[in-house]
């Protein structure tokens, strides 16, 4: 229910060994234009990554692409 086809390698063909069934959250998570970070050794895109710390990812993504911090810094230092 509610489920589309997705690419798992956004790069890759549309094959079955690259594509699953996703919801529209999961593809919007996997689309060329997100930022990837790897948080505790597992890569996610940015938007994940702040709903899973608690953080705000309007700043995150601002400190990361327009301040030009690292992904560490962005997502430890506390807003002032």
């Amino acid at each position: 229910p509610k489920l589309t086809l997705d690419r798992i390698d956004v790069n890759g063909p549309y094959s079955p060994e690259n594509c699953r069934w996703a919801t529209s959250k999961e593809q919007s998570q996997n689309m060329r234009k997100n930022v990837v970070i790897t948080v505790n050794g597992e890569s996610m895109c940015l938007k994940a990554a702040t709903e899973k710390l608690g953080l705000s990812y309007t700043t995150t993504w601002q400190r990361i692409r327009k301040l030009g911090w690292s992904v560490e810094r962005a997502l430890t230092e506390p807003v002032k």
